[in-house]
């Protein structure tokens, strides 16, 4: 049986593919887990890397080659061919610890794990000095204990939910037709809402899995290109609106589904009218954004942070002096 499929998303990562791959590459993982490798559309040699990986351990890895459509793309298009008990989206330019990985598809055949979703702990590795910084387990939880979605998603500010420690049933996200935007950045939020969402139950095991490669400037969530691709941002926003409003799930998991979008609006607020050096732009910007959400019956959820991020916009408050104004904060009131 197939435990796990792993969907590496990949355009011109020719820099990085090989030590991804390689990561994946043992004969252990033979039969027990599918990579499906989809290029999207590169121009670099990341196509020839790949092709090299699927001849030397094809019972391990196969490519998908397509026409350029983005990251949303790449993931709506390995699900189609997920075969796998569970599904993992590793970025072309990241990695895993094979042993760690091991040690969890071990975990699941011999507890034939069936839960909705595997939460792991992980690791960032900074490009240049190579830095690593382990995220381990929410402190307030329990290793191997399965938890409900009652107690999963009414504590949902505990938990750090993100591609890089979530592993998800396939059977989910196949049931509910997932689907993503294509040519937009940070649909990883839109994967986790609409995934986690129909989660009923949940485990955490301490398996060091994901290596997630910062630093590199060309990565969408670096300030500059947040700023510059705010747009895709809020088209993600919508996107995740529409989903809520068109579901039908219980109170708890609408919960979750709602707080979670109020956290992405709130932290795109502060990009906009906190970070935009352009102060006119971000206001502008955060404007369009308050007209989708006052049409979606959404605003009175975030209109009191709104207000406060936009005053500080008026007074051109921006990231420095923000910092300094929570650190006081913090000194004095101890919150």
């Amino acid at each position: 049986m197939i435990v796990m499929t792993i969907i590496v998303p990949c355009y011109n990562v020719e820099k990085y593919l090989n030590k991804t791959l390689k990561s994946l590459d043992f004969e252990y993982f033979s039969n027990k887990l599918q990579v499906l490798i989809v290029d999207d559309g590169s121009v670099d040699s990341t196509l020839d890397i790949a092709q090299k990986y699927v001849d030397k351990s094809p019972e391990i890895f196969r490519v998908i080659s397509k026409t350029n459509g983005g990251h949303g793309s790449t993931i709506n298009t390995g699900l189609q061919y997920a075969e796998g008990k569970y599904i993992r989206i590793l970025d072309g330019d990241d990695w895993v610890s094979s042993d760690q990985l091991n040690k969890l598809l071990h975990f699941i055949e011999k507890n034939n794990t069936n839960v909705d979703m595997i939460f792991n702990s992980y690791r960032s590795v900074n490009i240049d000095t190579q830095k690593e910084i382990y995220f381990p387990l929410p402190s307030n939880v329990e290793e191997n204990r399965v938890y409900n979605s009652l107690e999963l998603h009414k504590n949902i500010k505990r938990f750090d939910f993100a591609l890089t420690n979530c592993v998800l049933k396939t059977e989910i996200l196949k049931t509910i037709n997932l689907t993503l935007l294509e040519k937009t950045f940070y649909v990883d939020n839109e994967y986790i809402i609409k995934a986690v969402s129909q989660v009923n139950n949940a485990i955490f095991l301490n398996f060091d899995i994901y290596r997630y490669l910062i630093g590199n400037e060309n990565q969408s969530i670096s300030k500059l290109n947040l700023l510059k691709n705010a747009d895709h941002m809020t088209r993600v926003i919508k996107a995740c609106l529409i989903f809520y409003n068109n579901s039908s799930f219980d109170s708890v998991k609408m919960k979750f589904c709602k707080s979670s979008i109020i956290t992405l609006v709130n932290t795109h607020n502060v990009l906009l009218l906190v970070s935009n050096p352009d102060k006119k732009s971000g206001r502008e910007k955060a404007e369009e954004l308050k007209k989708l959400l006052v049409k979606d019956d959404f605003y009175k959820f975030v209109r009191f942070k709104y207000a406060v991020l936009k005053l500080m916009n008026l007074v051109c408050i921006n990231d420095k002096s923000f910092a300094f104004m929570n650190s006081i904060r913090k000194r004095f009131f101890r919150v």
